[in-house]
């Protein structure tokens, strides 16, 4: 793999031994029993007058939050979960096969937010914009028609 594209690739934490320092958050807020092993994710309802500034607060102290009332059918949900964890079942280097370019939006590697943190995040990314088919042939050439 080109040097170029290292910076892309979520580490394989499968294979790890320890955390890396790369990898290790100090600074969260959990450290040091700062924050309440009683508290959830929020929950916002998009039809609360105060979502805008529920999901404001939510993304300050948690970086994530769950919606309702959001309009989208529960089946396309399913599907789409469904679809999600068939991608991110796959090997590492099945999911390579999509690996995002640097001048691209649209693939695997790590998320787009992370050059904004010091520290990088534990997760991976899959990120479409417009039609998944062509990043879908690329991981099942005989059978990417379901994850259309």
């Amino acid at each position: 793999m080109s040097k170029e594209l290292e910076h892309l690739i979520p580490i394989d934490f499968k294979n790890m031994v320890q955390v890396p320092d790369s990898h290790t958050w100090l600074d969260s807020p959990c450290i040091n029993n700062s924050c309440s092993i009683d508290e959830s994710v929020p929950l916002i309802d998009l039809e609360d007058p105060q979502a805008l500034e529920k999901i404001k607060k939510a993304c300050e102290n948690w970086g994530v939050f769950q919606v309702t009332n959001h309009g989208i059918p529960m089946e396309l949900l399913a599907q789409i979960e469904h679809q999600a964890r068939r991608f991110f079942d796959l090997t590492r280097e099945e999911k390579l096969l999509t690996l995002r370019s640097p001048d691209s939006l649209n693939g695997y590697g790590i998320i787009h937010v992370s050059p904004n943190f010091n520290t990088l995040m534990w997760m991976e990314g899959f990120t479409l914009s417009g039609s998944p088919l062509e990043l879908a042939r690329r991981v099942w050439p005989k059978d990417y028609t379901p994850f259309w």
